[in-house]
């Protein structure tokens, strides 16, 4: 009689999570083959990828994301993403078809995303639009037997037009001062190119290779000269998020080329980190 009775409770249990619960299914956005969903509305880490196609098990809806049951997991998903096959929405209180997606639910002091979705970026592709990086560097300068060390900074612009590529543009200064003469050095450059990113979860690598001009100065004893220089820039770094909008740069790691006088005099490796904001 006991164990029968145990069964029956599960059972009851079982049955009312189902009747809480609906399935809807994911919509992805153009060219794209996955939606993330996130550990809280508007938050900055991943839960899981999911699928075009995918049925979700769906039991809420928050600041325009609608909550999601993964395993034993929740997620949260940008309502827009999701749609929601049936009769009458029981949540919402809305009497009409459920045909329609959750991106026509109201949701009060929520930000219209219509301009974002008008303007062909798509949110599913990439977490933020833009994000602009400061940095400081020490750099390594091989200079035919006179090598030097550098201290400088880097202020970056991104502009993400898909999850994985962007275009950067690149100002950067590296200082240099004698310490047993009255000899300095100083270089100012513009660069910009491509930057490809590997978002996964909190951490986000990145490639990028820029070009450029590099304008230098040097003086000695109050006198002084400058040149200018083309500029190369390969690199690498890594990023972790703090949240959405703020992540720190853990590492950048560059080998700029400068060419002036008809060669590439000038070979340097450069290393540092700082701070990301996003937008």
């Amino acid at each position: 009689m006991y164990r029968h009775f145990i069964v029956l409770i599960f059972s009851l249990v079982f049955a009312g999570t189902a009747l809480c619960q609906d399935e809807g299914r994911i919509e992805c956005g153009p060219g794209t083959s996955s939606v993330p969903a996130w550990t809280a509305p508007g938050g900055a880490h991943v839960v899981e990828q999911l699928v075009c196609g995918q049925m979700v098990s769906v039991t809420g809806l928050e600041r325009g994301y609608v909550r999601i049951q993964i395993g034993d997991r929740i997620g949260y998903v940008d309502a827009k993403y999701v749609r929601m096959p049936g009769s009458a929405d029981r949540r919402t209180g809305d009497p009409g078809d459920r045909a329609a997606t959750l991106d026509r639910i109201p949701v009060a002091g929520e930000k219209d995303l219509s301009s974002q979705r008008n303007s062909g970026f798509d949110p599913g592709r990439a977490s933020t639009r833009y994000e602009t990086a400061g940095t400081f560097h020490w750099v390594h300068a091989f200079q035919a037997g006179n090598d030097a060390d550098y201290l400088g900074w880097n202020l970056s612009f991104a502009g993400n037009v898909t999850e994985n590529f962007g275009l950067e543009a690149n100002v950067m200064g590296n200082y240099y001062n004698s310490p047993v003469s009255y000899y300095s050095e100083s270089f100012h450059g513009i660069l910009g190119g491509p930057k490809v990113s590997f978002p996964a979860g909190r951490v986000t690598p990145f490639l990028h290779f820029l070009a450029g001009y590099v304008h230098g100065n040097a003086r000695l004893f109050g006198f002084g000269g400058s040149t200018n220089h083309l500029a190369l820039m390969p690199g690498f770094g890594l990023d972790v998020d703090v949240n959405r909008h703020l992540a720190i740069r853990a590492i950048q790691a560059d080998y700029v080329a400068l060419r002036g006088e008809g060669a590439w005099a000038y070979k340097n490796m450069r290393f540092g980190g700082g701070v990301v904001l996003k937008f």
